[in-house]
């Protein structure tokens, strides 16, 4: 992450990295929290200076934490525009980095 402000209003910037080693800017809308029980916000690209792609497609994105078995379920819902948005992510491989993403979560809360 670049910056990271995780405030309603605020914004978080970031930059992802595939497994060749090429790197896509990206940024958070911040539009709710509700400390620890999840949080709401505009998921976008961005051009490498970090400022908004207004060619790409913007999700509205929901994170919620509950409790599970002695431990957290986590639930992530992504709304697209439309259908030719989704797809338009999904022909860039989101799921696989969505996936990746996701595997590496253990390994950052045990550390």
């Amino acid at each position: 992450m670049v910056d990271h402000d995780l405030t309603p209003g605020g914004r978080v910037t970031y930059y992802m990295t595939s497994p060749e080693g090429e790197r896509y800017a990206g940024y958070w809308l911040i539009t709710a929290v509700d400390a620890p029980r999840g949080l709401s916000f505009d998921d976008d690209f961005a051009h490498d200076d970090l400022t908004p792609n207004p060619q790409m497609p913007v999700s509205k994105d929901v994170y919620t934490f509950t409790a599970h078995d002695g431990g957290t379920r986590v639930t992530y819902a992504s709304t697209y525009p439309s259908a030719e948005a989704l797809q338009q992510v999904l022909d860039m491989g989101m799921v696989e980095g969505a996936t990746g993403a996701i595997n590496q979560i253990d390994g950052f809360v045990a550390a």
